[in-house]
């Protein structure tokens, strides 16, 4: 299982270096660094493959002292049918970057069969929900002259979309695969093609927990994300747990962040997170870091059953 581990994530890593030189756009998705502590954000086959019960909250706010900048709520649960592979959840999302606002809301239904007597499971799942688009333009600054620009009108913009995933499972080893948003979506103010901005985006995720004794253990988590028409954004991190309560590391966004992170496990059933990015680009003097908090709450009888490590919630 290191080798293979291994290889995935030295794939997602070679698979970066190719796409380095592609010129770059602007952020089309809400983006977390928390990403780890949440995956049913990502990937609809993560719903109930721990067998437990999960409520998450996230909040993240990019670019402090920017005006205008990113601001991103996400609201989840997901958990399992007692006696049956099945998985169900709900993701709530809320955007606001600069006039517009972005929300949604998705419902996650997966299916985890048990590969071997060691706990590995493999899991399918989809999502299918709505997104709905506002952009208020009279929140925007602009010339007097510009008022009767046409593309000045404010929009509402209601579209169905869909996604698939792939999460494989193992004690101290996790991979997956998924496109959240399988529908290209139009910024709503033109029909032409060329303002449909919101593409698929496809996520590989993987990460490997190393025992180093019988209190710490290192950790390695990597993403990476392909959208048609901008370069790949990729990001590996490592970090230390201690006594399956702290875990606390660092990882880089490459040409966008370096990220330090810690998350403590409060009691056996609530868990808090909290990460600090910092961009490597021009913004760097000109805001104050983005930060980003998670509180986790879980239950049902799997917390006692649990067969995986617990270093993968953090």
């Amino acid at each position: 299982m290191k080798i293979f581990s291994t290889i995935w994530i030295g794939c997602i890593f070679a698979v970066c270096i190719l796409f380095f030189q592609v010129p770059h756009f602007s952020q089309q998705e809400p983006q977390l660094s928390l990403y780890y502590l949440n995956p049913l954000l990502y990937n609809p086959a993560y719903a109930g493959i721990k067998k437990v019960h999960n409520a998450t909250l996230n909040s993240r706010f990019q670019w402090v002292g920017l005006k205008g900048a990113p601001i991103t709520q996400f609201a989840s649960y997901h958990g399992t049918i007692k006696n049956s592979g099945l998985g169900f959840g709900l993701v709530l999302e809320n955007d606001l970057t600069g006039a517009r606002i972005t929300q949604g809301a998705f419902l996650n239904v997966a299916y985890a069969i048990r590969i071997n007597k060691k706990y590995h499971r493999l899991s399918l799942g989809l999502n299918m929900g709505i997104h709905t688009m506002q952009t208020n333009f009279s929140a925007l600054e602009v010339n007097t002259e510009d008022q009767a620009d046409p593309l000045r009108v404010n929009t509402l913009l209601i579209s169905p979309n869909a996604g698939l995933g792939i999460y494989y499972l193992a004690h101290n080893f996790y991979a997956g695969f998924s496109v959240p948003r399988l529908l290209s979506r139009s910024n709503g103010l033109l029909s032409n093609t060329q303002f449909r901005i919101f593409d698929p985006v496809f996520l590989l995720m993987g990460g490997y927990v190393f025992t180093l004794n019988e209190d710490w253990k290192l950790k390695l988590n990597s993403n990476a994300k392909l959208q048609p028409h901008t370069p790949i954004q990729f990001e590996l991190g490592t970090s230390v747990c201690w006594l399956e309560k702290i875990n606390a590391g660092v990882a880089y966004r490459f040409h966008e962040s370096l990220i330090g992170f810690c998350s403590y496990r409060i009691t056996k059933k609530i868990f808090i997170g909290y990460a600090f990015d910092m961009p490597v680009h021009g913004l760097a003097w000109k805001q104050w870091g983005s930060h980003e908090v998670s509180l986790s709450y879980e239950w049902g009888k799997g917390l006692n059953k649990r067969k995986t490590n617990t270093c993968f919630e953090f």
